[in-house]
Order: structure tokens, then sequence, then C-alpha cells
């Protein structure tokens, strides 16, 4: 399962990768105004910021497995979005599916590796996803 759990921060990381530096600059290239791009590109964090209070209060309930599909679900409703970002609400609404796709990764993500790991372990395992 450790396995899993690198793998899915790896796609998460390398995913990131693309939106924060190539979608803006593809947007951009489409002639949407930059002001624009900036205001929306700072929907993520709003979004994550508030979803993870609520995120995490569930996870602890429901288990992390479900909120490891929730993310991936985000991810891939966030890609098609931005596949068809032409106009800045379509750009917007793949920041909202970006914004919940972070936040429902970092409500479980501690979480599940301290639990297939051990507390003794987890610090290592923990340090490895960090880097």
């Amino acid at each position: 399962m450790m396995g899993r759990i690198f793998a899915a921060n790896m796609l998460d990381a390398l995913v990131n990768g693309f939106i924060y530096v190539g979608l803006p600059l593809l947007l951009y290239e489409r002639g949407v105004d930059i002001a624009a791009i900036g205001a929306v590109l700072a929907l993520a964090p709003l979004v994550k910021n508030i979803a993870r209070i609520f995120s995490a209060a569930i996870a602890d309930q429901a288990g992390y497995k479900k909120f490891y599909v929730l993310s991936s679900a985000s991810l891939g409703l966030g890609l098609l979005s931005y596949n068809f970002a032409w106009s800045v609400p379509i750009y917007g609404a793949g920041k909202v599916f970006d914004g919940l796709k972070d936040a429902f990764m970092w409500a479980v993500n501690r979480a599940s590796v301290i639990r297939e790991a051990g507390e003794k372990n987890a610090k290592a395992h923990l340090t490895k996803m960090a880097s």
C-alpha cells in the first residue's frame, strides 16, 4: 500500500507542475487576459483551505481510500476542464476542482502513511514523501 501512496503523490506532483506553470502560459498564448488568469489562479488555494477543514473531519470517519478516489475524480474533472479552458469561467472551474483535489489529498496523506507504516516508521516515510 505504501507504494500506491507514493505513486499517488508523485502523480499529483507531476500534474501540479504542469498546472501551476504550463497552464497559465497556455492560456496567455490563447489570448486570455493576464489579470484574469491571475485572479482565477487564486481560486485553488482558497477552495483548498476551505474544503480541507471539512474533508479532514469527514475522512477520519469515512476512511482514507475513499478520499484518494475523490482526489482522483477531482483531478480528472479538473484536467477535463483545463482541456476546454478557452475562457476564464472554464479555467475557474478547473481551479475549483484542482483545489478540491489538493484538499482531499491533504486530508488523508499523512494519516494514511501513519496507518500503513505504523507510528514508529512513519517519520521515514513522510520524509520520503516530502522530498
